[in-house]
């Protein structure tokens, strides 16, 4: 089964894949959105809307609209996990663009568009002072303004790292408790930064760090999508 609308991604690992171009995901109308990996269906809350460019996206208002998974992302404690997005940010406020995990110090991994120093980028965010990734944000912009945005948050264990548009960007080692829960797009787990407002074309979780070559190659296959 093809698991995207564009070239070959990465598939070792992948246990949750929504995108919005593939009509066996999404048939362009309705709530219902199709795992194409593990039957976890997703669903658009609060009128999340469909739309044509760039082969088929979501479109999020940025007030309560966002995607969730039907059930359990079973990838809790320090398991090892890659969340992947590819999102069109067209505004520089800090809002979580998905999430996973509960709301206590370890338990979550949510990850956060984060505009600081006059510059955009993204971090991950674990849930109280310190349990974050902010400490070592490159200065320089990482997310591109009113673009297509590749957005990749992993941990293997002991490090979580940040990609964007196939390049690191910033990390941490730190021991994480991830809490079991749902996944989301547009929205996370830490409401002080619920809801992204934007577009989002496709969403993946591994039960696997990528590396960085398996970043780039998933960057490399749809970067012509969302050109």
């Amino acid at each position: 089964m093809a698991i995207s609308a564009g070239p070959s991604v990465v598939e070792d690992g992948l246990v949750f894949c929504l995108d919005a171009a593939n009509k066996l995901s999404y048939a362009g109308a309705g709530t219902e959105c199709a795992d194409l990996i593990g039957g976890n269906n997703g669903t658009l809350i609060n009128g999340s809307t469909f739309d044509s460019v760039n082969g088929g996206v979501f479109s999020f208002d940025g007030t309560n609209d966002y995607l969730e998974s039907g059930s359990n992302i079973e990838i809790t404690g320090n398991s090892p996990r890659t969340f992947e997005c590819w999102a069109y940010v067209d505004n520089s406020a800090p809002k979580n663009v998905m999430g996973g995990g509960t709301g206590s110090n370890g338990k979550l991994f949510d990850t956060i568009i984060w505009i600081n120093g006059g510059y955009l980028r993204v971090i991950g965010h674990y849930y109280g002072g310190g349990f974050d990734t902010i400490a070592s944000l490159p200065n320089r912009n990482t997310i591109n303004l009113d673009q297509w945005n590749q957005i990749v948050h992993l941990y293997d264990g002991s490090d979580a790292y940040i990609y964007t548009n196939g390049e690191f960007s910033n990390s941490k080692t730190l021991s994480l408790n991830t809490g079991s829960n749902k996944v989301r797009m547009a929205r996370g787990f830490y409401s002080s930064y619920d809801y992204f407002g934007g577009k989002g074309g496709v969403m993946r979780v591994y039960n696997k760090a990528l590396t960085a070559q398996e970043i780039k190659q998933n960057y490399k296959a749809l970067r012509g999508r969302f050109n």
